[in-house]
């Protein structure tokens, strides 16, 4: 069996040229320090669940888990079947992310496409879209991925809701990793298992 540092954490990065006085009192100023926003020590408290496509009618399938190494592990397999093909985990958590400039994720995967999801309040009277970033893995390697929270596009079944929200990213409550058939980067299958793994 492979083994991987104990460490599991998702980072914020506070942007650099924030000034004090206009950051919300509940935001850490940490002289650009990434701000933990989980370590994945406890699961069910931290309030990640899972939602695959059969909440559709579909057949996907996936689980988060901790590995032996005290890494989280997002696996399973995204099926085509029934107009299927998405598999997604999420917490339910709540972030303010004013004054923040980017996430940082450290993953290593299987070379397939996944997306980091926020989903915050609208500024308007529209509905609360996920918002989302997508990136690449790569085989068996880790890899670090930094997206600016700039670079979140609002999402409704992988499309780009008309007319898109603008985000209150002060009022953030859930995010999550999601994988899915709309996202590019998975021509010519049917069917394919999948694992990501995510540490500091």
């Amino acid at each position: 069996m492979e083994c991987f540092p104990r460490s599991t954490q998702l980072h914020l990065y506070l942007s650099v040229n924030i000034h004090p006085e206009i950051v919300p009192p509940n935001i850490l100023i940490m002289h650009n320090s990434p701000v933990l926003i989980t370590d994945f020590s406890n699961l069910a408290a931290q309030k990640w669940r899972i939602v695959n496509d059969d909440v559709m009618g579909g057949a996907s399938t996936s689980q988060f888990q901790i590995n032996e190494e005290g890494n989280a592990v997002f696996l399973g397999e995204v099926s085509f079947e029934n107009n299927g093909g998405f598999a997604s985990v999420k917490n339910d958590e709540s972030l303010n992310l004013v004054g923040f400039k980017s996430v940082q994720l450290r993953v290593k995967g299987d070379g397939k496409r996944y997306s980091f999801r926020l989903k915050p309040q609208s500024k308007e009277k529209l509905p609360n879209y996920w918002f989302e970033a997508r990136f690449d893995s790569v085989q068996n390697q880790w890899i670090e991925v930094v997206i600016p929270i700039g670079k979140f596009r609002p999402t409704y079944r992988g499309r780009t809701p008309d007319p898109a929200p603008t985000p209150d990213w002060s009022t953030v409550h859930q995010f999550g990793f999601l994988i899915s058939n709309r996202q590019g980067g998975h021509s010519g299958w049917r069917s394919t298992g999948f694992a990501l793994i995510v540490r500091d």
